[in-house]
């Protein structure tokens, strides 16, 4: 009796010990060679884990300084830490789901071509996150960002700004390789940067609230943001759109106040033939459209705006085009 006690303690503790040598030095490495071989598999990107721990009782994970880097994309995307808890019922299906929130900080894409750094958070927490190891594809639910920075440079060329390693994929639903169905940001700082004029234009948005949603029934997706524009007033922004060949209607609404005119006088001199030496603006501008129509509603208010000498050469975009300044008692322009 003693003899068969002892054989079932024995192995009992070597199920143990061989269960706890594969999760905790086993584990960690399929997990980083998986990841490495999955993503460098894709365009020839390359990955590169410095630390990755899991622990077999609490199916707890954890990665330590994650770089990417997506030569198609020309960034270097990093992250100081990850940690999640995966479901233990992801180890008999084919996805992979977690228990409350995977948690990343020190987020940060520098671009590989001068060292900037275009996006930084010091959080990002993501809820509802599912991975399908066969696509390979994440659905997140919720992503909350705490303190996003964004740079976006616009150059000769380009008709937008757009930051380059951004997936657009990603928006437009085309295989996408991550789903997100809420982006939440909080504080958060917008620069955006435009040398397709002269002189180049620099705006500075602060204390930006957004919230980003996308229905995944109809597609529909839906925007929200306030800030503070630097040497102006606020700024708001909601949008609605529907995907691609939809008949609903699609709306857009963006309000601004105190808006220093001198800033985005670049844009306006080769329309009007002066540059604005000083000037203030509240501007609301509204867009409805549908399978066949567009209507858009403006209103510019004006006040204390001072115009230099005419320009040289202006170039005059619309003939038909004029500016009409009307001042009232008040002096308002």
């Amino acid at each position: 009796m003693r003899k068969a006690w002892l054989s079932a303690l024995l192995v009992a503790a070597t199920v143990f010990a061989l269960y706890s040598l594969a999760g905790f030095v086993l584990a960690p490495r399929l997990v980083e060679r998986w990841l490495s071989t999955t993503l460098a598999s894709d365009a020839g990107q390359k990955l590169n884990i410095e630390g990755v721990a899991l622990n077999p009782y609490t199916f707890a994970i954890s990665l330590t300084h994650v770089t990417l880097i997506r030569p198609q994309n020309p960034a270097r995307v990093s992250v100081g830490r990850i940690e999640a808890r995966l479901d233990p019922r992801s180890l008999i299906e084919s996805r992979w789901s977690f228990h409350d929130a995977v948690e990343l900080s020190e987020v940060a894409v520098h671009s590989v071509a001068d060292g900037q750094a275009e996006f930084t958070a010091s959080t990002m927490s993501a809820t509802g996150v599912t991975l399908d190891p066969r696509q390979p594809s994440v659905t997140i639910g919720r992503l909350q960002v705490a303190r996003p920075s964004l740079r976006m440079l616009r150059q000769a060329g380009e008709s937008a700004p757009s930051p380059a390693w951004l997936n657009h994929l990603v928006l437009a639903d085309q295989r996408p390789g991550a789903v997100i169905g809420t982006i939440v940001a909080n504080a958060g700082r917008l620069t955006y940067l435009d040398a397709t004029v002269q002189p180049g234009v620099e705006i500075d948005v602060d204390e930006i609230d957004a919230r980003l949603s996308r229905n995944r029934n109809n597609g529909a997706s839906e925007i929200a943001l306030s800030g503070n524009v630097a040497g102006s007033g606020d700024a708001e922004l909601t949008a609605r759109w529907q995907p691609p060949g939809s008949q609903q209607n699609s709306t857009l609404q963006v309000s601004m106040s105190d808006l220093e005119l001198s800033a985005v006088s670049p844009y306006i001199a080769p329309v009007i033939g002066r540059d604005i030496v000083s000037g203030r603006a509240d501007f609301d501008c509204g867009l409805a459209a549908n399978a066949t129509d567009v209507s858009v509603e403006s209103r510019v208010e004006a006040y204390g705006l001072r115009l230099a000498n005419p320009v040289e050469d202006p170039a005059v975009v619309q003939p038909l085009l004029v500016l009409a300044l009307l001042e009232d008692p008040s002096g308002k322009v």
